[in-house]
């Protein structure tokens, strides 16, 4: 947008351009998520009045390590516009999935951010497309693997309370700190680090999560 408008009209009104359009995406978002259905169980649960209605009886309910209940067989991830990992998914579970992507991201993100930083725009859009297919595998995945780790009475709160957080505290900090890094050590590839990382962070994490890809999900 930058290189189509001139760094004078971006700062006058062409930053707005993004938030504009994420209007209608925003509203699309809340078109589908009226439209699907929640879980026979979930269903059942909040008829029965068994969801939880604060973050105590939250707690309470983790502490007795009941596992979470699903769908009426496998439960299915947010895969509907991600083929290419959507597919590997359901065949060899989240874990082999989303370790995939990490080890792709460690060996590719500084390749891919090299390229994306030549100036050279068909480059560029190789790195960038690269990292996004890398990436669709670990976000395709993690939202599934996380809901699964906590049972359905506290599911929905529990998940978007540590999933939200935590992206706002890594994510929202993360551009204020690449530019803070990027000043201290002169270095432009720091963001390319920081995504190699993150991606080894991955790779320690997964092997401590249950992959129950392959197990229905009950009430305990």
């Amino acid at each position: 947008m930058t290189s189509g408008l001139g760094a004078e009209r971006m700062q006058s009104f062409g930053w707005r351009i993004p938030f504009l359009l994420a209007i209608p995406l925003g509203i699309t978002g809340l078109y589908i998520r009226r439209r699907i259905s929640d879980t026979p169980d979930f269903t059942r649960l909040q008829e029965e009045g068994g969801l939880a209605r604060n973050l105590h009886e939250q707690g309470a309910a983790l502490r007795q390590g009941r596992r979470p209940p699903g769908d009426r067989g496998e439960p299915r991830g947010d895969l509907r516009g991600d083929p290419v990992h959507g597919s590997p998914l359901g065949q060899i579970g989240r874990k082999k999935v989303i370790a995939g992507a990490a080890i792709a991201m460690a060996l590719a993100g500084v390749p891919c951010y090299l390229l994306i930083g030549t100036g050279n725009v068909a480059l560029a859009m190789v790195g960038a497309s690269v990292m996004a297919v890398i990436f669709a595998g670990h976000t395709g995945v993690i939202h599934i693997l996380l809901v699964e780790l906590f049972p359905i009475r506290v599911r929905y709160s529990a998940y978007g309370l540590g999933y939200h957080i935590t992206s706002a505290v890594f994510g929202g900090t993360a551009p204020l700190l690449m530019t803070f890094l990027i000043g201290q050590t002169r270095d432009v590839r720091t963001p390319a680090y920081y995504a190699v990382l993150t991606a080894l962070g991955t790779l320690i994490a997964v092997p401590r999560v249950r992959d129950r890809a392959h197990e229905p999900l009950h009430d305990a």
